[in-house]
């Protein structure tokens, strides 16, 4: 076992029995074939008890419970013969290659089929397959081998466990490949991973602070920020000056708006500024105002806040207090211009 927690080791053996489960979350003991009993978590489903499997993860010392196995994938393991080749490639990790494919693959290759499959997998044109069928089995083997490698890459530029496991989770075999054009995508992309996370991982690819991607990125993260803090819905121009500057040099300013203006991360109105969640709520709510018929159930407080509540519910919306009340007084009082002062509307 390794020191360093953040080594990805792999282990096989047999899951011995499961010591708890939750809805997306498992605790299992599990027979190491070299260390013998680990206890592992993670993602864990409809695993065998009777077959072995290939486990891959990290090992964490939990501060209750001690040394654990904390999973990233895991893989039935099936016996190098034939019968168990066959079974492999005929389970349903290869959709559509059935057993009499498998058996055509492993009785042309014979003992030699898995390495083959590993090392010298154009090899399988020699076989008597469609072209499709081919695809399959290399589309399978080539994800499971960019699967690894981004579990090493992501693990080794700065991401911590749990962040691996969710950029994983969202850009599957394309995790390396998109995480490496552009550190920034797993901010916007995925709850639960933060601009200055990104923003060290794209110091450690050697991405400079002027770089289009670093500048985008920051002022998306200040206008979240800023709009958290204040309560507004939109800057001006100066305003966003001025906090950028804090950070970044004068002259960057206009790149930096050009860049997160043209990615759709900002928007801008006039000498407004708006971040992209922000500019498309107003919209919306906008957009409901206009539709809705002022007809006599929409009176009635109930009623109001059920629509209200469906329209936000559908959209994904999340509305301040104010803007729920501006919306009422609208239909209540025949309003047909709403301001707020302290949101700048």
């Amino acid at each position: 076992m390794s020191n360093d927690v953040l080594d990805i080791e792999t282990i096989n053996g047999q899951f011995t029995r499961c010591i708890y489960r939750g809805f997306d979350y498992a605790v299992y003991r599990f027979e190491d074939e070299k260390d013998g009993p680990i206890i592992v978590t993670g993602e864990i489903d409809n695993v065998d008890l009777k077959s072995k499997y290939e486990l891959q993860g990290v090992y964490v010392d939990h501060p209750k419970y001690g040394i654990q196995f904390s999973l990233l994938s895991y893989e039935k393991i099936y016996d190098g013969n034939k019968e168990g080749v066959i079974a492999y490639l005929s389970s349903d990790i290869f959709p559509g290659i059935g057993p009499m494919k498998a058996k055509r693959i492993v009785n042309h290759f014979g003992d030699e089929t898995l390495e083959i499959l590993k090392n010298d997998i154009d090899r399988l044109s020699e076989v008597d397959l469609k072209e499709k069928d081919i695809n399959t089995i290399k589309v399978v083997l080539n994800n499971k081998f960019a699967f690894e490698e981004s579990f090493y890459w992501l693990i080794k530029v700065g991401f911590s466990l749990k962040e691996v496991k969710l950029i994983i989770a969202t850009y599957q075999a394309e995790s390396k490949n998109i995480v490496e054009d552009n550190p920034f995508r797993a901010y916007y992309d995925i709850h639960g991973i933060g601009y200055a996370k990104c923003a060290e991982v794209a110091h450690n690819l050697a991405l400079k602070p002027d770089d289009e991607k670093c500048l985008d990125a920051y002022l998306t993260y200040l206008l979240a920020d800023i709009s958290f803090k204040t309560g507004n819905i939109f800057f001006t121009k100066e305003q966003v000056k001025s906090y950028f500057t804090k950070i970044y040099d004068v002259d960057l300013f206009e790149d930096a708006l050009n860049a997160a203006i043209r990615s759709g991360h900002l928007y801008q109105v006039e000498n407004r500024i708006y971040h992209h969640l922000q500019y498309k709520a107003e919209k919306q709510i906008a957009s409901f105002i206009n539709k809705v018929h002022l007809e006599d159930e929409f009176y009635d407080e109930e009623v109001l806040d059920g629509y209200i509540q469906s329209f936000t519910k559908r959209h994904q919306l999340q509305l301040a207090n104010e803007q729920i009340e501006a919306i009422k007084n609208f239909y209540y009082y025949n309003l047909y211009l709403l301001f707020f002062p302290c949101v700048h509307k």
